[in-house]
């Protein structure tokens, strides 16, 4: 799971390359410049994906590090985001298997500073982690253990003085070895084979979450844990074949290039170069057949024999030998010599780009470099003895010039003699002179190559020797700095010690001080124990006289008193029994009255306040509606500082509940089982909870529920008396027009079917092409009911969001029989949930909604007519200005039972509404119907 690319760091506002590998974050300067900053993921880290490609990054390892990035585009920055947290993931969950092996314990080798030995036990960590135990065997309570919390730091390799002193660490391979860094001491450890991973990236984690050093302890990544166990494991084999790390470094780099065809040298050439940012991989020059024959080869110069082609004669043996072999020698070690200056150029490269890496591991990288300069150290006394046999090998050359000037000698002294070869001598000399010319070029530039590697050694040499200096340097500095550090600690801790002992002084004499004291108040201390013994013999004394003085007091007068009380008591329960008496039998007197009289019997409730309401409410105390008894409510008018009562049947505050409102209508309600025809609505302006109260919650319902749940009930209960139908029918007024909620083609705009209403001759009301349905339970009724609600037209104003827009009309058609007499009894009830009057101002409706408003507040302003018309006594009345008032004429006509509910807003804000509905309502109140007759018919026997 890897990722490369660019993202520009808000913080310095440059672009960097960034390389996510293995849960460990690398930032570069560039895809092939030097490593700037690394930090592990798996350690606390925390990525979160911001808007416009914004990435934030937090991590605590190696050290608190906080960055924000932004991505080229959202999509590039998501990819980042999602690779992220896939690596936090596996990352953690790697650390977390790790710890449960770590749990679960393993054998590892102690070394002992003290006797220089070895041992072997069981360690295993506790189960929150924060302690390393041991033991012959794992157990609760025999074991040694070091607190994680205590430890500063982990070093991997034998580097620590235990390891270095003790004789037997040879026996561990040093890959295998690590130490835990105490104040004052080390844990020095050796795992077997590959748990090494497990021990030493689990610790760390575990150390660096728990020890103190925490988050500012060098972490090594998982890789680097491997690149650092590989180089343990080379410098090992290096110290087995009795060799530097870096000349078996340089002997296994060698053997690896060999195993490509072609050119292996160039190939390594390349891939140092090619080696960029986080390790980018390279590939092999392709093998080809003729990849051989594009080796460069020694040259051969012209009229030498190769001894593997040709054959030596007696005579030219000796020579041409030692010319074949001047030639191969030179070329193999100025091949050998180029070679060696190219690894060393990619040497020093590797170098550079490593000291990023390990720069931040302490004495680790400290002792790495130093093994580093005794490997250039001795690569230098290498080349100089390589330089020593170029040099024995260019007087080789002058002594085959001596030779090869014999041979010339030789060959004119045979030409003087042999005239006859005379053509084949001239060849062989301008040969020879042709093959010395060659190699005298040769051995010039033999020597101008010595001249160049003795200069790059001193320099390498120096750069080395220089950059080993300025780590000692820095070292130092360091050391003093501490020093520095130590020598102001130790000045405060002097300036403490003075202070303690003048504070150790002071307290002295405060003692001898409090001892004085301590004396005198012993002294006081008797005197008022002694005293205190005198006032508890007076104390005995005055409880004894207090008690007779209280027994004959309350013989005196509480006694008497006591009985008066509850004579009293007794006499004010007597009264209010007798009041409640009156009360109940004054409501009855009123009730007969009011059924003498025929009024409309008017309900006033209010409903609870809002928490928006309560802004508006008067500031100087007064509250906007006001209760007296349970038939008196108060409307206070925050304008003009006045307060109007007005007085109904009953009054519900807010608090009340609906089963209040239905106990009270219940007997009217119920009524029309004996031949009464009943109408119960409910009136106010939008919004004041007249829904609420007719048909209210599934939870806690309304009138609609409980009158018909009774009547349901009373038939059950008259069953074996009586034979009682009860039929439904719902329908509204909406924009003036009658519908049939029931009906199956019913819709807010669609076509419907035409529902007229029509008087009777007799004054009754009949309805046309509306459906009734028989209903024989409380659940018939809620089916019904909840197709009419699909169908009934609602809105949203800025008064009331679920605003009924039409008047809906329940009504229940009753056929009572006596199964004794035969006697017929005709009755029906209406419960209406009249559509709120509206400040169209207020409500904010417009369009559909205004036009809606107005039809609503149309009817009920002609029932307000019908209303005073009815109350004036008036000969005419205008029922037939509405289709409200058309269909409540056998109700308001007389011979019927009417209730009127009164709904209220007691906010400020709608004060003028509410002293308008109440005003109506009084006024209906006031109406006088006659008495209700029951509709019966005789039986024909």
């Amino acid at each position: 799971m890897e990722r490369r690319g660019y993202l520009l760091n808000d913080s310095t506002g440059r672009k960097e390359y960034f390389v996510l590998r293995k849960g460990v974050l690398r930032s570069y300067r560039s895809d092939r410049g030097e490593l700037l900053k690394q930090i592990h993921l798996a350690h606390s880290g925390e990525v979160n994906l911001l808007h416009d490609g914004v990435l934030e990054i937090k991590a605590h390892s190696p050290y608190t590090w906080e960055y924000t990035l932004v991505a080229s585009t959202e999509e590039d920055a998501e990819h980042w985001y999602d690779l992220f947290q896939n690596c936090i993931i596996e990352s953690q969950k790697s650390i977390q298997n790790m710890i449960e092996l770590l749990r679960n314990g393993a054998q590892l080798v102690k070394y002992n500073y003290s006797n220089y030995k070895r041992t072997r036990r069981l360690f295993w960590i506790s189960d929150n982690g924060d302690e390393l135990r041991w033991g012959k065997q794992k157990s609760l309570t025999d074991y040694s253990k070091v607190d994680l919390r205590d430890c500063i730091g982990i070093i991997y390799g034998p580097v620590t003085t235990t390891f270095v002193r003790c004789q037997e660490t040879g026996k561990d391979a040093p890959y295998c070895c690590f130490s835990l860094l105490f104040m004052g001491r080390t844990l020095d450890l050796a795992s077997y084979g590959d748990m090494i991973n497990i021990w030493f990236l689990g610790l760390q984690y575990l150390i660096s979450r728990y020890g103190t050093g925490g988050q500012s302890m060098p972490v090594l990544s998982d890789s680097q844990f491997v690149v650092k166990k590989g180089q343990y494991k080379v410098m090992e084999r290096a110290h087995q074949l009795g060799v530097t790390y870096m000349r078996h470094l340089v002997l296994s780099v060698k053997e690896m290039g060999g195993m490509y065809a072609g050119d292996s040298e160039q190939f390594w050439r390349h891939s140092i170069r090619a080696f960029g940012a986080g390790g980018s991989p390279y590939k092999p020059p392709p093998r080809s057949p003729d990849a051989r024959s594009k080796l460069p080869v020694p040259k051969q110069l012209p009229g030498v024999r190769s001894a593997d082609n040709v054959k030596r004669t007696k005579d030219d043996d000796a020579p041409m030998a030692n010319g074949n072999g001047v030639a191969t020698s030179g070329g193999k070690n100025t091949e050998a010599l180029e070679l060696e200056i190219q690894r060393l150029q990619s040497e020093n490269e590797r170098l550079k780009a490593t000291s990023g890496d390990i720069s931040g591991d302490g004495s680790t990288a400290l002792k790495f470099m130093e093994e580093r300069c005794r490997d250039l150290e001795g690569q230098v006394i290498n080349m100089q003895q390589q330089i020593k046999q170029q040099q024995h090998s260019s007087s080789q050359d002058g002594t085959t010039l001596s030779n090869l000037r014999k041979q010339v000698e030789q060959y004119q002294a045979e030409l003087a003699t042999e005239k006859g070869g005379r053509r084949r001598g001239e060849t062989k000399v301008t040969e020879l002179e042709n093959q010395l010319t060659a190699l005298t070029s040769e051995k010039t530039s033999l020597e101008a190559t010595v001249a160049t590697l003795e200069t790059r050694l001193q320099n390498e040499a120096a750069a080395a020797i220089e950059s080993k200096t300025s780590v000692l340097e820095r070292a130092n500095n360091e050391q003093a700095q501490r020093i520095e550090e130590l020598t102001v600690e130790c000045g405060q801790v002097s300036k403490a010690r003075d202070d303690l002992a003048a504070k150790n002084e002071a307290l002295r004499k405060q003692i001898s001080g409090n001892e004085e004291q301590k004396s005198k108040l012993r002294n006081l201390f008797v005197s008022l124990l002694s005293k205190a013994k005198d006032l508890q013999i007076l104390q005995t004394e005055l409880k004894s006289a207090v008690s007779v003085e209280l027994r004959q007091f309350q013989d005196s007068y509480f006694v008497p008193l006591g009985r008066g009380v509850k004579s009293m008591g007794n006499s004010i329960a007597n009264m209010q029994d007798s009041f409640k008496n009156v009360q109940a039998e004054r409501r009855r007197l009123h009730n007969m009255v009011l059924e003498l009289k025929g009024n409309i019997r008017v309900f006033a409730r209010v409903r609870p306040i809002s928490d928006n309401e309560k802004d508006s409410e008067p500031k100087d105390g007064n509250k906007t509606v006001q209760f007296s008894e349970e038939t008196k409510v108060g409307i206070y008018n925050d304008y003009d500082a006045r307060k109007k009562w007005f007085e109904f049947d009953r009054c519900f505050w807010p608090g009340s509940q609906q089963q209040d409102v239905f106990v009270e209508a219940a007997p009217l309600a119920t009524s029309v089982l004996d031949g009464y025809n009943v109408t119960i609505f409910a009136y106010g302006q939008t919004g004041s909870g007249k829904t609420y109260t007719m048909r209210g919650p599934k939870e806690d319902p309304g009138l609609y529920t409980r009158v018909l749940s009774e009547l349901f009930k009373l038939v059950d209960e008259k069953k074996g008396s009586s034979r009682i139908a009860l039929r439904l029918q719902i329908t509204e007024i909406y924009n003036e027009q009658l519908r049939d909620l029931l009906s199956s083609n019913t819709a807010p705009s669609g076509p419907t079917k035409k529902v007229d209403v029509k008087l009777g001759q007799d004054g009754s009301v009949n309805l046309t092409n509306v459906e009734d349905y028989p209903v024989k339970g409380i659940q018939d009724v809620f089916k019904l009911m909840n197709e009419a609600d699909a169908n009934r037209a609602v809105a949203c104003t800025d008064m009331n969001e679920y605003s009924s827009r039409s008047h809906q009309i329940l009504t229940v058609k009753v056929e009572n029989e006596s199964l004794e007499t035969g006697t017929q009894y005709f009755g029906k009830i209406h419960l209406i949930d009249l559509a709120g009057s509206e400040n169209v101002g207020k409500s904010g409706a417009t369009g559909q909604t205004l036009k809606e408003a107005q039809n609503i507040n149309k009817s009920l302003s002609a029932l307000g007519d019908v209303i005073q018309s009815l109350q004036s006594k008036s000969s005419h009345v205008p029922y037939r200005n509405s289709k409200l008032t058309m269909m409540l004429k056998d109700s308001l006509g007389g011979d019927a039972k009417m209730l009127m509910i009164v709904q209220c807003s007691p906010a400020q804000s709608n004060v003028t509404e509410t002293l308008s509905t109440l005003t109506f309502a009084a006024r209906a109140r006031s109406v006088e119907l006659g008495k209700a007759k029951r509709n019966v018919r005789a039986s024909e026997a």
